[in-house]
């Protein structure tokens, strides 16, 4: 494991898998680590449904890249990258087994202890399902999504470099 000062970027993935289309975070982070080298400096978390159990390695980190999926109106599959990521609210009335990334962030931010950089890079969900399969939809975004991911990692000086067989080209994302 690296040790925080080492690390320039973590990219959390949150999201229950279980749940099909919710699970296209951890998606994201499995097809990146397949497809690419990673660098010095890029730390890869599974933060799933409970993201607050890793709240002392998020604080941290001076580059925080969320991989979620997002319910924002657009078509499943629908790419979404926001740098720098505005702070949510929380739904009022959540227990703490609940708190999941925007409740997380809050705390973040009201510890004082918020990322420096803040990023997202989300796929656009319909209605999650049970089961561990995502819809053809969110299989077809994962490409993009990863080449997505990739381009905002060289934003900060982290270059990523293809595995050999791997790293497809893929459509332009939607950056917000």
């Amino acid at each position: 494991m690296m040790k925080a000062t080492d690390t320039r970027a973590m990219l959390l993935a949150v999201g229950n898998s279980s749940m099909g289309d919710d699970g296209v975070g951890a998606a994201l982070l499995r097809r990146l680590a397949r497809d690419y080298r990673l660098p010095a400096g890029v730390e890869l978390l599974d933060g799933g449904c409970q993201p607050l159990a890793l709240y002392e390695r998020l604080a941290a980190c001076p580059w925080l890249i969320l991989l979620d999926g997002v319910r924002d109106g657009t078509p499943a599959g629908q790419l979404r990258v926001q740098d720098p990521v505005w702070l949510p609210r929380p739904p009022a009335g959540l227990a703490v087994h609940q708190l999941g990334a925007p409740a997380l962030l809050q705390l973040l931010a009201v510890l004082g202890d918020l990322p420096a950089r803040l990023s997202l890079v989300g796929v656009s969900v319909g209605h999650p399902a049970r089961g561990w399969r995502l819809s053809p939809a969110l299989r077809r975004a994962l490409p993009e999504a990863c080449l997505a991911l990739v381009a905002l990692l060289a934003t900060g000086g982290l270059r990523l470099r293809p595995r050999p067989g791997h790293g497809q080209a893929g459509r332009r994302a939607h950056h917000a």
